[in-house]
């Protein structure tokens, strides 16, 4: 039996999002980790100890570079009409290609609503820390663009 649907208020309309299979969203969560732990992985440059995340050197670069290599316009696609496949808009069945033309910023509140419907559980866990590399990976590329110090500036070249 399908567990209860999530009742989520988006910019002004009802969503309820179901969930997925265990089997799709086993294979989302491989794509997914596919698509950015590579990247993710790039940002902690050349260590392979553990070691605090502020004194880490970040490269930012090759972070972005790897993921959009990775985001192909057919992945994206994917992975977000998956997603939104147990959603349903103001009591009806989502029709995805004109139900959010023209409003990608709120189609991306709603894809993020499903996937912590679908993985809340799994990710809750390491949200905190997730969110602690995010702001130290947008510390380091604030500084870089900057040229401030702080943290790694510019590849070869250490802080001040």
């Amino acid at each position: 039996m399908p567990k209860e649907m999530i009742k989520k208020p988006i910019d002004g309309h009802e969503y309820l999002i179901g969930q997925l299979t265990t089997t799709k969203q086993l294979k989302l969560l491989a794509r997914l980790n596919r698509v950015l732990l590579g990247p993710l992985g790039n940002l902690a440059g050349d260590t392979d100890k553990e070691i605090e995340l502020s004194k880490m050197k970040f490269d930012v670069k090759a972070a972005c570079e790897a993921l959009a290599a990775n985001l192909t316009e057919d992945v994206v696609v994917q992975i977000v009409v998956e997603l939104m496949e147990p959603v349903m808009r103001d009591g009806k069945p989502i029709d995805f290609d004109t139900d959010f033309q023209g409003e990608m910023k709120h189609l991306f509140k709603v894809v993020g609503a499903s996937m912590e419907a679908q993985f809340g559980d799994f990710f809750g866990e390491v949200s905190e820390k997730l969110k602690s590399v995010a702001a130290v990976i947008a510390r380091a590329a604030s500084q870089q663009s900057t040229g401030t110090s702080g943290g790694q500036s510019s590849p070869g070249k250490p802080a001040s």
